[in-house]
């Protein structure tokens, strides 16, 4: 959704299948809010952790904003594999660990 910072795409995918489930009344549940293994090339050139934190917590309140009509939302998808050894240099991982890991 964000392959260039601050250049946030709408995915026609998503908008589709999020316009098929309103007009069903289907209660809808985004999922996840975050992931280190779904994250975009440029995060990688920020390393401090303060950076990282601001930019998820940007990018959490844009998508509860964004996505109105879901009131269920995953936080983070598979929490434990960011404390998995073979995962280095991965800011978001590196920022779960940061915090006391998963």
């Amino acid at each position: 959704m964000e392959k260039k910072e601050g250049q946030v795409k709408s995915i026609k995918h998503i908008e589709s299948n999020l316009e098929w489930a309103r007009a069903k009344g289907i209660n809808i549940k985004g999922t996840p809010l975050i992931w280190h293994n779904a994250i975009p090339n440029w995060l990688y050139d920020n390393t401090k952790r303060e950076v990282i934190e601001s930019l998820i917590t940007k990018r959490i309140n844009h998508l509860i904003r964004e996505y109105p009509e879901v009131k269920t939302w995953n936080l983070y998808n598979e929490a434990p594999g960011a404390e998995n050894k073979l995962i280095k240099n991965n800011p978001i991982a590196n920022w779960v660990k940061s915090k006391g890991g998963a």
